[in-house]
């Protein structure tokens, strides 16, 4: 079995011409990626994460350096609004996979 990594980083960018084409929204591009016009922020909220995640907190620790090194995702240091649980699932086969929202 091939194991293809999808990264849709730049894929926007990519893309510019059919999004030109189609009639893009304002929302969508303008000088990269633009906020959506929400009418106020969200109240802080932060969640634990599930039991699953701690059971295979390796895991978890790998899967998010690996996100951090191919630019998936952000380390920051500014605190964040939200902060969702993170939880893993394991296939029957045994293969994990880290979830998020």
């Amino acid at each position: 079995m091939i194991i293809r990594l999808v990264n849709v980083k730049g894929n926007l960018r990519r893309k510019l011409e059919f999004w030109k084409r189609i009639g893009k929204s304002k929302f969508i591009i303008g000088r990269g990626y633009m906020p959506l016009p929400f009418l106020g922020l969200p109240e802080t909220a932060v969640f634990n994460n599930n039991r699953s995640s701690l059971v295979h907190a390796e895991f978890v620790e790998d899967a998010i350096g690996e996100l951090v090194e191919s630019g998936r995702v952000l380390e920051v240091i500014v605190p964040l609004l939200l902060i969702y649980p993170l939880s893993v699932s394991v296939q029957v086969a045994g293969k994990k996979w880290l979830r998020y929202i």
